[in-house]
């Protein structure tokens, strides 16, 4: 099931690609800022399958190639993997969760405030220019729906910082 749910995500973000291909006339013409960031998170996302997909195959072999080799005792290969990244994880998980909350709690820099607050203002000023015309069916809700997306990812991972 998890080879079958791949495929199934796979072809369908692959048709999402092809569609942002068409609608930019296969490169002929330019896309919108929120196309072209849509076609960035499409492609992220391909790649995240292809190198899961690669993963499959080339653990499927390896079990093959390590049953032939072994036999029986193929299962302690994996088992000792197992065992040593768990020994890593429980080795280094304080120091790790100690930097993670030390990393939670920086401030904000100024610069990084400002960059966001003029990215905010150009995809409001997109949002106005969209309102204002006859948006194709759905274009609207697309723009609400990245930017309460954004909303609630700044939210989530500003809300106890100390802004100044």
């Amino acid at each position: 099931t998890h080879v079958t749910g791949l495929s199934t995500d796979l072809g369908t973000t692959f048709g999402r690609l092809l569609h942002f291909l068409f609608k930019g006339g296969c490169g002929r013409r330019k896309l919108d800022p929120i196309d072209a960031a849509e076609v960035h998170v499409v492609l992220n996302k391909l790649h995240v399958y292809l190198v899961l997909g690669f993963g499959f195959a080339f653990g499927a072999w390896l079990g093959a190639y390590e049953t032939a080799q072994f036999g029986d005792y193929a299962f302690f290969v994996p088992a000792g993997i197992s065992a040593a990244v768990g020994g890593l994880y429980l080795a280094f998980r304080a120091p790790l969760e100690r930097a993670a909350r030390r990393g939670r709690g920086a401030e904000l820099q100024l610069s990084d405030v400002r960059e966001v607050d003029n990215l905010v203002k150009r995809a409001m000023s997109y949002f106005d220019d969209v309102s204002q015309q006859s948006p194709e069916p759905g274009q609207l809700d697309d723009v609400r729906e990245v930017l309460r997306f954004l909303d609630e990812r700044v939210l989530s991972k500003y809300r106890d910082c100390a802004c100044n």
